[in-house]
């Protein structure tokens, strides 16, 4: 790393208004769909209550693949005059995720939750941190088979072992999310976990130019909210 990029800081509020644009764009983008299958409420609401992270995951997946995995950089981040580097040894000259990095990102930023909705919702469903199994106890004493009683006792305490790991997982991840946001609020890098976890850097677009914050949207804003 040499001393001008250590000297190079990085506004933090850009870098946090660029996330915040990403997730509201996903709202603006699913709103309609949202909307369209609401008038059917009859039909579609259950369907889709029941594929609503399917569907996230999907739209996730499509403005990263039209954007950050195009040109290296978010449309929040594009906003901002901001973009990616693959890591802080890379050259100014060099933007975007390699592909390696590219994989990883979908993984950590759309397949980790899809997942681990999906994984939570089956474990609730099927009571796995319940005590009661599948099979009562009459059941199981009545069957003359050893070899089921003891594969009914073993699955009920691999599920309940896998049900606490899952609720000691999710306060962990949340911590380190928020040491992490710490850790960027004092140094300006790494905004999130998957940033840290693949080393990703948010350096300007055009180093040379200023930061300009134009007020013009924020004017007309406020006077459409004045009139409305």
């Amino acid at each position: 790393m040499t001393k001008t990029e250590v000297t190079t800081l990085i506004p933090r509020v850009g870098q946090l208004d660029a996330a915040l644009l990403d997730a509201q764009l996903l709202s603006i983008l699913r709103e309609p769909l949202d909307t369209a299958l609401g008038l059917f409420k009859a039909s579609f609401t259950p369907i889709l209550a029941k594929y609503n992270p399917e569907l996230t995951a999907a739209f996730q997946l499509l403005l990263l693949s039209l954007s950050l995995y195009r040109s290296g950089a978010t449309y929040g981040l594009r906003l901002q005059n901001l973009t990616y580097r693959p890591s802080t040894d890379a050259p100014r000259a060099t933007v975007g995720l390699t592909r390696r990095q590219t994989v990883m990102h979908a993984l950590l930023t759309v397949g980790l939750p899809w997942f681990w909705t999906r994984a939570t919702q089956y474990m609730a469903d099927h009571h796995w941190g319940s005590s009661s199994p599948h099979h009562n106890d009459d059941e199981i004493e009545s069957d003359g088979n050893g070899w089921w009683r003891r594969y009914v006792i073993s699955a009920r305490s691999a599920r309940a072992m896998a049900w606490k790991a899952a609720l000691l997982a999710e306060p962990v991840w949340s911590a380190a999310a928020l040491a992490n946001f710490v850790r960027f609020l004092a140094t300006g890098r790494y905004r999130s976990l998957p940033d840290r976890i693949l080393g990703l850097v948010v350096t300007p677009q055009t180093p040379a130019s200023p930061r300009r914050v134009s007020y013009a949207f924020l004017h007309r804003q406020v006077l459409w909210n004045s009139f409305t």
